[in-house]
């Protein structure tokens, strides 16, 4: 794991992140670190806690008991757990593409960025998050793809007919 800069700790304090979301992220980085395939493992954590997370922020009354589509959700999810300074969702017939806009060139949560991770892959949690999470508000689309923009990171989501849990079509599992 890298050392704080300090332009991280700077963003850290400008932004004023929580204490406990730069835990996640340091939480969340140094595990990635600890495993060959970090992009696998990430993916599997967000699809063992999503479903936890999907109730807790209902019961909380962060996101609303029933969605018509899936950007709607993604928004409120985004304002609950204070992801990234906006997003930005443009459907496409059978596929969405998630825009996750940072004003200060990453998302709050990045394990990368935020946490030090050292990684090959980007390590976000949040295609799969999203996934998971939306499923459980009976949405079926699966991410293929994550790209990192100088201001947004960009998910790439299509909508399949059966959400399997454990099978992502662009090998996250």
């Amino acid at each position: 794991m890298r050392p704080l800069t300090k332009g991280n700790i700077k963003y850290i304090v400008d932004q004023d992140t929580p204490i406990q979301q730069y835990f996640c992220s340091l939480l969340l980085s140094t595990l990635a670190e600890l495993i060959e395939d970090s992009q696998l493992f990430i993916d599997s954590v967000m699809e063992a806690i999503g479903p936890n997370l999907y109730v807790i922020l209902k019961a909380k009354k962060l996101i609303k008991e029933n969605y018509s589509d899936f950007e709607d959700f993604i928004r409120d999810v985004n304002n609950a757990m204070n992801i990234c300074d906006s997003v930005n969702v443009i459907p496409d017939k059978d596929s969405l593409v998630v825009y996750l806009y940072r004003n200060y060139g990453y998302c709050k949560y990045c394990p990368v960025n935020i946490g030090g991770a050292d990684l090959v892959s980007t390590g976000c949690p949040f295609p799969v998050l999203f996934e998971v999470m939306g499923k459980e508000a009976g949405f079926e689309y699966k991410a293929t793809g994550i790209k990192r923009e100088e201001r947004a990171c960009v998910i790439y989501y299509k909508k399949v007919k059966n959400n399997i849990k454990g099978i992502n079509i662009i090998g996250y599992k």
